[in-house]
């Protein structure tokens, strides 16, 4: 029966290892076999083969999909016009997107981006605090409006519309 050739990976030398010992082992135990019983191994091995093929195809075609709808997601977050923040429970900012980042005055230094936020926001951190409890005690999106003041420009202000919600 003839294969057309496969893209193979690479295996690791331990793992080609065990797979001589292994097709070592089988050998000796089937030098008793008819003809007709290794012919029906050699079929068994065969179908296997091209299920193992078919099965390592779908793999690397789900990992292609994957890799195109995080592409689609990366770009549609950074892309957004408006900022977006990931938050956890604490306040903490977990991820934010260059609208985001801009607005907050911060490159993308996640931790210090977190103690920038809390800075602005000091003056309504109540109200902060409620609408994350809020949207992670009921998993419901909250509102509230909050207006980010510039940390030393206490004329500099933006009003937003927060919204936030469990992922």
């Amino acid at each position: 029966m003839s294969h057309a050739p496969s893209r193979k990976q690479p295996m690791n030398e331990s793992f080609q290892q065990r797979v001589r010992e292994a097709v070592r082992k089988l050998s000796e135990e089937n030098k008793t076999k008819s003809s007709e019983e290794i012919a029906t191994l050699i079929e068994d091995l065969a179908i296997h083969e091209i299920e193992l093929e078919e099965q390592g195809e779908e793999l690397r075609r789900t990992a292609s999909e994957l890799e195109a709808a995080m592409r689609l997601y990366f770009q549609y977050f950074e892309a957004a016009p408006l900022p977006i923040i990931r938050l956890n429970r604490r306040g903490d900012v977990l991820e934010m997107n260059l609208a985001a980042a801009e607005l907050l005055g911060h490159r993308r230094d996640y931790k210090s981006a977190s103690k920038v936020l809390k800075a602005h926001l000091r003056s309504q951190h109540r109200d902060f605090f409620e609408l994350l409890q809020q949207a992670f005690g009921t998993g419901e999106p909250a509102q509230r409006e909050l207006v980010l003041k510039a940390v030393g420009h206490p004329s500099s202000r933006k009003f937003l519309q927060a919204t936030a919600m469990r992922v």
